[in-house]
C-alpha cells in the first residue's frame, strides 16, 4: 500500500556517534575510575585489570573510550607494555615512525619480534579480529593448539590466520561471533582488545565470550514503550500506540542501520521502503536512531539527553510507533545494539497536517526561550574567520538560517546546544549535499547553508556560526590545512569536539585530538 508522507526527520546520528558519545551521561564507575566504563559492563573488569597493569590509562583522566576504535597502534602499545616495556635493540625500520611518537618503542619491539614487516608503519589503522588474534599469538610465541578452529571464513589452508585462530579460541581468549564465523575483518573496539589481552595474560581471568549474549528484543522494545509512555501521560499526553506494520518496519531499519544501510537498504532501494503500509490520513513520519545498549532503560536514558530524541518521546505531533531492536554481534561503528524508533500521526481524515518545522512542535522556541538574545553579526566571537570571502550580505544570508537552527535551543545547556547544533548541520548534509574543495565558498557558512556545497571546512565554520549566535566562542581546528577540521569548545573547563561532519560531538579523548582522524 502506497503511504502518505508530507515529511521526514530523520536523525542521522553519524552512525549512532553523535547520539551515543555525546549524550552528557554519567554513570556510577564502580571499580572504574572512568565515567563511561560502569560496575555492571562486560568489560569493566578488563579495563581496570589492564589500567592496574600499566597496560593502557584510558584516552583521558575520565574517559576509557569502550566502544571507540582500537588502532594499530594502540594495540602494539598495548602489548608492549604488557611485555614490560622492553626496549628494542635494532634501530627504526620504519620511513614513517619518529622518535616523538608514542608508539615508537611499541612499533620497534612489534618489528622486532616479528609481529609487523616492512619499512612503513599503519599506526592509525584499525585493529581487526585478525590482526588481533595474530599480534597476540606471535607476542606469547606462537603457541600450538590441539586441532584447528572450524570456521567457514577462516581456511585451514592459510595457516598464518587459522593458527592464531585456533589457538585464540582454544586458550579462551576469544570465540566466534557466530557458531560458525568468526569475522577476522571486523573491527576491535579498546574493550574488546582489553577483553582479549586479559583472557591472555590473566591467568584468574574467567573466559566469556568477548560479547554479551544479545537481549530478548520483544521484551526490551516492549518495555522502552512503557518508558515512554509513562513520560507522555506525566506530561498531560496520550500514550502512543504500537502499529503493527510500523513495528515490522522499524525492526528491519534496526537491522539495516547495524550494517550501515541508513538512507538506502542493501539492494540500492529507498529507506523507507521497508513501510509497507501505514494509515491514509498519515502525514508525518519521524525516526530516531540509537544504539549502544541492548536494555530499554539504558536507551531512553540517553534519549532523555538529547534534546531533538527527548522532544520526540513527547510531542503532541505523534499518535502511533513502531519500536525495532537488532543485536549485531559483528558490531558497526564501534557498536552492537542498534535501535530505530519511527513515529507517526495517523491523525483523521480531514485534519490539518501540523506546520513544517526542523524540530517536533514542542522542542523550545524562540517564543519561549525567555530573553534570547542572539549576538549580532558585527559582534561574532569568530567573524573574520566565519566570513572567509563572503561578502556581508551572503553572510548575513547565512546567519539567518543559523539562527533559525539555533532558536530552538537557547534554553538549554551548552552540552544540548553543541549537539542539537551538530545533529542539525549533519541534517542539512543528510538532506542532499555535494562535497566540493572547489565550488565558490565550499568553505565558509554561505556556500554551506545557501549554496549546498560541503567541505570539512564549510561545515566547520556553518557549526561555528551557529555556536556564535549563542554566544559561544570555539577554536576552528587544523583551519587552512588539508586536513579534517572541527570546533573545539570549552565548556567549564572540558573541551568538546563539535564536529556534525566528522560524526562526533562529545568530550575531546585528549588535547586536540579526535577519537577518529589522527
Amino acid at each position: 500500500m502506497k503511504h502518505k508522507i508530507s515529511r521526514r526527520f530523520t536523525q542521522i546520528l553519524c552512525a549512532l556517534v553523535l547520539l551515543l558519545l555525546s549524550a552528557n551521561i554519567v554513570a556510577a564507575a564502580g571499580a572504574s575510575r572512568f565515567s563511561d566504563v560502569k560496575s555492571s559492563d562486560w568489560f569493566c573488569d578488563a579495563v581496570v585489570w589492564a589500567v592496574d597493569n600499566g597496560i593502557t590509562s584510558g584516552t583521558s583522566a575520565t574517559t576509557f573510550s569502550p566502544n571507540s576504535t582500537c588502532s594499530n597502534a594502540q594495540i602494539l602499545t598495548f602489548l608492549w607494555q604488557a611485555a614490560g616495556r622492553p626496549s628494542a635493540s635494532i634501530s627504526n625500520p620504519f620511513r614513517n615512525v619518529s622518535a616523538s611518537d608514542y608508539y615508537y618503542q611499541p612499533a620497534l619491539w612489534a618489528y622486532e619480534k616479528g609481529l609487523v614487516s616492512g619499512d612503513s608503519f599503519n599506526a592509525g589503522e584499525g585493529c581487526t579480529r585478525a590482526m588481533a588474534v595474530t599480534y597476540i599469538w606471535k607476542a606469547k610465541g606462537m603457541p600450538a593448539s590441539s586441532s584447528p578452529a572450524s570456521f567457514t571464513d577462516v581456511s585451514t589452508q592459510d595457516e598464518t590466520l587459522s593458527k592464531p585462530v585456533s589457538w585464540a579460541v582454544e586458550s579462551g581468549v576469544t570465540s566466534g561471533t557466530t557458531s560458525t564465523t568468526f569475522s577476522p575483518d571486523s573491527i576491535c573496539t579498546r574493550a574488546q582488545i582489553v577483553a582479549f589481552l586479559r583472557r591472555a595474560y590473566d591467568e584468574s581471568a574467567s573466559q566469556p565470550s568477548e560479547t554479551p549474549a544479545a537481549p530478548q528484543a520483544t521484551d526490551e522494545c516492549a518495555q522502552l514503550l512503557k518508558l515512554i509512555n509513562v513520560r507522555r501521560v506525566e506530561a498531560g499526553l496520550k500514550e502512543l500506540e504500537v502499529y503493527d506494520s510500523l513495528a515490522q518496519a522499524a525492526k528491519i531499519r534496526s537491522e539495516d542501520i547495524s550494517k550501515g544501510y541508513v538512507e538506502v537498504r542493501a539492494d540500492g532501494s529507498s529507506w523507507d521502503s521497508v513501510i509497507t503500509e501505514l494509515p491514509s490520513t498519515t502525514e508525518s513520519l519521524y525516526e530516531t536512531i540509537t544504539g549502544g545498549s541492548g536494555t530499554a532503560s539504558d536507551i531512553y536514558s540517553v534519549m532523555m539527553n538529547n534534546p531533538n530524541a527527548s522532544a520526540a518521546m513527547v510531542s503532541r505531533d505523534f499518535t502511533h510507533i513502531g519500536i525495532g531492536y537488532y543485536y549485531n554481534a559483528n558490531g558497526y561503528g564501534g557498536f552492537q545494539d542498534f535501535w530505530s524508533l519511527l513515529y507517526i500521526d495517523a491523525g483523521t481524515p480531514g485534519a490539518p497536517s501540523a506546520p513544517s518545522t526542523n524540530l517536533p512542535s514542542n522542542v523550545p522556541s524562540g517564543d519561549d526561550t525567555g530573553s534570547f538574545d542572539p549576538v549580532p553579526m558585527k559582534d561574532l566571537a569568530n567573524r573574520k574567520s566565519l566570513q572567509k570571502k563572503a561578502t556581508d550580505e551572503q553572510l548575513a544570508q547565512a546567519y539567518a538560517v543559523a539562527l533559525e537552527i539555533v532558536r530552538p535551543l537557547a534554553g538549554l545547556s551548552k552540552e544540548e546546544q553543541l549537539q542539537g547544533i551538530a545533529i542539525a548541520i549533519r541534517q542539512i548534509f543528510e538532506n542532499g549535499m555535494e562535497y566540493s574543495m572547489s565550488a565558490d565558498h565550499y568553505n565558509d557558512p554561505y556556500g554551506y547553508f545557501i549554496l549546498g556545497s560541503a567541505s570539512c571546512a564549510g561545515c566547520t565554520r556553518a557549526t561555528g556560526l551557529c555556536l556564535n549566535i549563542l554566544g559561544i566562542p570555539y577554536e576552528h581546528i587544523n583551519e587552512n590545512e588539508y586536513s579534517h577540521q572541527w570546533c573545539r569548545v570549552n565548556i567549564d573547563g572540558t573541551y568538546w569536539i563539535c564536529d556534525a561532519y566528522g560524526l562526533y560531538c562529545g568530550p575531546e579523548p585528549a588535547p586536540y585530538a579526535h577519537p577518529f582522524f589522527s
